[in-house]
């Protein structure tokens, strides 16, 4: 009776309305650590050459910024769904990743209760990787491999450390094996077009383009704030490397459209990763990005690893950023 009993709670933790629950659960968290006002003072401003950071855009409406960020926030959820049901990246139809990206998402109060840089990154990467996985094997599809990269573009002219991105969706064209001269061309194009229709109506000039005034991490004030913000993102690549070194063992006996799949996510994480350890004064901008990659590595590891009492070890994980979630309300 027990076995039955952990095997349907394990089942319905990889189910839609274990997505679900958590769903509720993130959106009741993000309305009480809005309402006490938690964790603002520790987002940081993005390099974005043409527009002013996203964190500043709804400064004096909190209500739309608050709908804005937990709204994109579950768009991107959605999409992660989108995407392993189309691509069947996991080899699984479980929804416990897309969950568990919201459950660290809130467990940093900031992303989830006001707009950010680092979740208008993870959407506009996240955008760009639907075309380029429709690609694989079809070096013929230029238009898609040309949006792929517009997107990519549009990203940078908001935070200009987006361009790194380019780097990580062209390796993406090699794992996709549709890469010759067509794609490379339609690619740059993709990268020139946002830029040039911007300059085209005027939106700038050479002149006006500009950097915002940096803020770093380091200059919060209070250093438990920082040292949160520090250990949640150390836990979280200790947890993305981790299961993700388990999950490897297993990709390499997928297909070869399955594993270009799953290698791209993993060149995207150590994209990230490398931004994050160059660029440590604003990694809390990078760190939506991180949850995204980690938050698949853990739900294909569970996915793989589908046992009757692996709800424990999922409820460990939950209850980790549960923590790093009441600690935001210490500090």
């Amino acid at each position: 009776m027990l076995a039955m009993r952990e095997e349907k709670i394990t089942a319905m933790m990889h189910s839609r309305y274990g997505f679900g629950l958590l769903l509720i659960l993130s959106a009741v968290a993000t309305v009480v650590a809005y309402l006490h006002g938690v964790g603002t003072d520790t987002l940081v401003s993005g390099w974005g050459p043409l527009f002013a950071s996203p964190s500043t855009w709804f400064v004096s409406e909190p209500l739309l910024s608050l709908g804005t960020a937990f709204g994109l926030n579950l768009f991107v959820a959605l999409l992660l769904i989108y995407i392993n049901k189309n691509y069947n990246v996991l080899r699984s139809m479980s929804l416990l990743f897309a969950g568990m990206f919201l459950v660290m998402e809130t467990a940093h109060p900031a992303f989830t209760t006001h707009l950010s840089d680092g979740i208008i990154m993870a959407l506009v990467v996240m955008l760009a990787v639907v075309p380029l996985y429709s690609t694989f094997q079809s070096p013929g599809l230029t238009r898609r491999v040309f949006l792929s990269f517009c997107m990519i573009s549009v990203g940078a002219l908001i935070d200009l450390t987006c361009a790194v991105y380019l780097v990580a969706f062209l390796l993406g064209c090699f794992q996709m094996r549709c890469l010759n001269v067509r794609t490379a061309v339609a690619a740059m194009l993709g990268v020139v077009t946002p830029w040039w229709i911007a300059w085209g109506f005027g939106a700038f000039s050479i002149a006006d383009l500009h950097m915002p005034q940096m803020v770093s991490l380091f200059s919060v004030p209070d250093g438990m704030k920082l040292a949160k913000v520090i250990v949640y993102a150390v836990v979280t690549m200790a947890l993305g490397i981790g299961f993700g070194m388990f999950n490897l063992l297993k990709i390499y006996s997928y297909n070869a459209r399955t594993r270009a799949y799953n290698g791209f996510f993993v060149v995207l994480s150590l994209t990230t990763l490398l931004l994050m350890l160059t660029d440590y004064n604003r990694l809390v901008i990078y760190i939506p990005m991180l949850n995204v990659c980690t938050a698949l590595q853990i739900g294909h590891f569970f996915a793989i690893n589908h046992r009757k009492r692996s709800y424990i070890p999922i409820l460990c994980v939950i209850g980790v950023y549960v923590a790093f979630y009441l600690w935001s309300f210490t500090l």
